[in-house]
């Protein structure tokens, strides 16, 4: 039996229930228009008859307690708003401040913390480079770029051409232009970024995972894993982490990612990359839900 630290009877009950996209609609507001300007405007709109509230496990996440056609909406259309997880909302804040959001994570799974509404989410400079390693079609870049004020540069690699289009898209809708994505040949990494080691402020490996933590999202996933998925789903994080870890400057942080709670993914992967790398020092992480949000595990290391 796989030890997680959570009663198996009520982490399988969690996973069974219907994703929030489906019972509660989970967006996230741009930092540069402001949650408090967005809930207004919605909850004035004769477009939508449902009003929207705050997130409480997050800075600019909001969320409607059923389902709401927010996409036809005109400040949707204008970038002001996009659907993502609360968890997958504070992984890209925790890239970025990962001192300013340990505290949002626990120990073992479990409900998210709340959010102090009255701490103030910090400022990136300008200058920063950050890389979203393992982009897809870009939620977290997008929310990487947007907590910055579109300052500075994100890059967004992955090895799907047609996601990253849909990121350009979704970024030029968002009015993003500090986003560039690059797609790169799978297993060829290394030599694809090796003229960009050690110049990135921020790294995010939000590597490929069992997904244990969105279970609700894609319930038949338990039935198409065997022993030797996690296997290989295992040794990738691992080659990943030891790829895009050499992005990372002096003083510069990494993190890694996974919508999963399996110890061999989590802790038991963070412990690992330590023990490769002495040159990182260990800043810290845990859990994020599951519950409300998904299920998520960020964990931070500095270059020494």
């Amino acid at each position: 039996m796989v030890r997680i630290g959570l009663p198996e009877e009520r982490l399988g009950r969690h996973c069974a229930r219907r994703p929030v996209t489906v019972v509660r609609e989970a967006l996230r507001a741009s930092r540069r228009k402001g949650r408090d300007e967005v809930l207004s405007a919605l909850n004035d709109s004769n477009e939508i008859p449902i009003r929207a509230r705050s997130s409480s496990t997050t800075p600019y996440g909001f969320s409607f307690d059923e389902y709401t056609p927010v996409l036809g909406h005109p400040m949707f259309k204008a970038g002001d708003y996009e659907i993502q997880d609360e968890g997958s909302q504070m992984m890209a804040l925790f890239a970025l401040w990962p001192e300013t959001f340990l505290a949002m994570t626990r120990k073992v799974p479990g409900p998210c913390r709340e959010w102090p509404r009255d701490k103030e989410v910090p400022k990136a400079p300008g200058t920063w480079t950050v890389v979203d390693a393992c982009a897809g079609a870009g939620g977290k870049t997008l929310a990487l770029a947007d907590a910055m004020f579109g300052r500075g540069q994100v890059f967004a690699y992955d090895v799907s051409v047609k996601k990253l289009e849909s990121l350009r898209q979704r970024a030029k809708r968002a009015g993003l232009s500090n986003i560039k994505a690059v797609a790169l040949p799978e297993g060829g990494e290394t030599a694809a970024i090796k003229k960009f080691v050690a110049t990135a402020d921020r790294v995010l490996v939000d590597a490929p995972c069992s997904g244990w933590g969105v279970l609700r999202r894609n319930p038949d996933q338990k039935w198409r894993q065997d022993p030797e998925s996690y296997e290989r789903l295992e040794a990738l994080q691992a080659r990943l982490l030891d790829v895009y870890s050499t992005l990372v400057k002096t003083g510069g942080t990494l993190t890694f990612g996974v919508c999963t709670f399996r110890t061999a993914e989590t802790t038991k992967q963070a412990a690992a990359f330590l023990s490769r790398h002495a040159e990182f020092e260990d800043i810290g992480g845990g859990f994020f839900g599951p519950g409300p949000t998904d299920g998520f595990f960020f964990h931070a290391f500095r270059r020494k």
